[in-house]
């Protein structure tokens, strides 16, 4: 019988494009509520960028977006510096994906070590390997998103949705 504790320390990985770029991330589905919709929702419609952010903040476990070859952190403050281009494709592959979620190790398991001084066993700066390819969404890549069961909003409306990114 499926426990949802045990449940909610599972990773899902998703490809997303951006550009010619393929990026890849960690996200945790159980996480993906409400409050992810209608900060996506928000976003859209009156421009809120703040819960959009702490939405991601709070699902994405780790990317392989780097600045410098630094990992850029799934902070709202790393979040910000890559722009809502990025977390708006990044958010849009959760949403297709977390119905039927790719379940993977976390990519932060395999990185703790031992500290000495005290930082965090996940503070490494150093880039996971990163993949090439790129698997379509499951419905196709020109699919809408459709609706969301818990809101009569389509989720469609945000695939040409342009904001700032602070």
């Amino acid at each position: 019988m499926p426990d949802l504790a045990g449940l909610r320390q599972n990773c899902a990985r998703i490809e997303f494009d951006y550009g010619e770029a393929t990026i890849t991330a960690y996200y945790r589905p159980l996480d993906v509520d409400d409050g992810a919709h209608q900060a996506m929702v928000g976003m859209a419609v009156g421009g809120d960028m703040e819960p959009f952010y702490a939405a991601l903040e709070r699902l994405v476990v780790w990317w392989d977006v780097t600045d410098g070859g630094v990992t850029v952190l799934t902070t709202v403050a790393g979040l910000k510096t890559v722009g809502v281009g990025i977390c708006g494709n990044l958010m849009r592959a959760i949403l297709r994906d977390v119905g039927n979620p790719t379940w993977a190790p976390s990519p932060l398991q395999a990185r703790r070590t031992p500290s000495s001084n005290g930082s965090s066993p996940t503070g490494s700066s150093a880039p996971l390997p990163t993949t090439s390819t790129s698997s379509p969404p499951p419905s196709g890549p020109d699919s809408p998103p459709g609706i969301s069961p818990d809101s009569p909003t389509p989720l469609g409306i945000l695939a040409g949705v342009h904001g700032s990114a602070g």
